[in-house]
């Protein structure tokens, strides 16, 4: 009896190990044994500045699937509007032959500065003294260490900061690199600074607005951007010496 259905047993595994391996054949018919997602290279990189009021001209995205070039079945969404400054992101995809997709993302700055800030580029400081203000409740709290950001002119007038918040969540509360607010900002030859574009990793928004100056006489860049409405953050910043 034991034989029997030991036999039975191993006929049966046999059976169900054929079958699926017909209906796999069956189910894979037709498609490719090896599938190239398509790769996106955006012509002349990621981030591009255009002057308020002037013309956009796309340079392009390359494809290519494997090693066939499919740049012209790349298709665009999203626009540009240069009568407006801001931020403008343009996604570019695609499909390869087995309908996988790919996409990358342009971010295109629309900007009304072209001389440029009299900061160079480096390591600043965040003053100690700086403090968070609370609209809802008034309280004051100042950011208690020097804590460290970087500023780099990344086009005539246009300076991006590493962290808006400088440095209140990333390095004081210690949530990390993420929660850094990654910053754009435009100067102007009054010495006022204006936000172009803000967004934080972590919690996927950015800043509601902001009031900016420098000071030229004693280097100091006087930022106090505004978060979800209730939170300004009151900063001096230096560069690091």
């Amino acid at each position: 009896m034991k034989t029997f259905d030991y036999t039975f047993k191993c006929l049966l595994t046999a059976a169900v190990a054929i079958l699926a391996l017909s209906s796999c054949g069956k189910e894979t018919e037709g498609v490719s044994k090896t599938t190239h997602y398509v790769e996106l290279e955006l012509t002349g990189g990621s981030d591009f500045f255009v002057s308020k009021g002037g013309a956009w001209n796309d340079p392009g995205c390359a494809a290519l699937e494997g090693e066939t070039d499919v740049s012209a079945s790349v298709k665009v969404t999203g626009n540009v509007n240069t009568a407006a400054t801001g931020m403008y992101p343009l996604t570019y995809s695609a499909m390869n032959k087995d309908n996988f997709p790919a996409s990358v993302v342009r971010r295109v700055f629309v900007v009304d500065v072209t001389a440029p800030a009299p900061l160079s580029d480096g390591v600043y400081t965040v003053d100690k003294d700086s403090y968070r203000h609370v609209n809802s409740s008034g309280a004051e709290v100042a950011y208690g260490s020097n804590y460290e950001i970087t500023i780099t002119q990344v086009h005539p007038g246009v300076l991006r900061t590493s962290d808006l918040f400088g440095g209140w969540y990333a390095q004081r509360a210690g949530y990390g690199g993420a929660y850094a607010m990654e910053g754009y900002l435009m100067y102007y030859p009054d010495h006022s600074v204006k936000l172009l574009y803000s967004h934080v990793a972590g919690w996927g928004d950015g800043m509601d607005g902001m009031t900016g100056a420098y000071n030229p006489a004693d280097g100091v860049l006087s930022l106090s951007p505004t978060y979800v409405g209730n939170y300004v953050f009151n900063q001096f910043i230096s560069k690091k010496q």
